[in-house]
């Protein structure tokens, strides 16, 4: 008896598992600084510190030939954006650029595309070519990773508008297009 229900019970509780598992974690993947400022390894150092000390990072580089920094990360914890400027500032350099590579569910808000993470971050998706085709081809609820720079800039009058994310590239980590006409 107790043989029979075994295969049962381990079938249950992996599909238990796989439920309670997101198929695709929303995230904060990868970001790139550029960095205005960096002129020895000291610097480079003192900056490689601070950014450690971002929620969930994994691995952080700075290329100081480049002036640029890249900090990976791993687990459900993702840094805030719009915490950046001041780290960096914090660190004694100015922040020229953001790009993010970034896993979150395709939306819309008022009219908006947007990218929402789990942690209440959202980015105003914008951009030519594979933005304009995740705009207008990708199904709000589907999970995509997306690599763009982020245009922090607030319209006048906006001050809560969240940033805009001009997408390079993405990719669906779950495929759910629009049919195409005529299907």
């Amino acid at each position: 008896m107790i043989q029979s229900r075994w295969p049962i019970c381990l079938s249950g509780f992996l599909v238990l598992l796989a439920l309670a598992a997101p198929a695709a974690q929303a995230q904060v993947l990868e970001v790139e600084l550029k960095v205005k400022g960096l002129a020895c390894p000291f610097c480079a150092y003192g900056l490689e510190q601070k950014l450690k000390k971002l929620s969930g990072a994994q691995a952080v580089e700075v290329f100081l030939d480049e002036d640029r920094a890249q900090v990976q990360f791993d687990g459900p914890r993702s840094p805030a954006v719009d915490t950046l400027p001041r780290l960096v500032h914090d660190a004694g350099f100015k922040l020229e650029e953001v790009r993010l590579t970034v896993r979150g569910e395709r939306a819309q808000k008022a009219g908006q595309a947007v990218l929402l993470l789990p942690d209440k971050q959202m980015f105003l998706l914008a951009g030519e070519g594979a933005g304009n085709d995740l705009i207008q081809n990708v199904l709000p609820g589907t999970t995509v990773e997306v690599k763009g720079t982020v245009e922090s800039k607030q319209p006048a009058g906006h001050q809560s508008h969240p940033p805009t994310l001009r997408v390079e590239s993405y990719h669906p980590v779950e495929r759910r297009r629009l049919p195409a006409s005529g299907d």
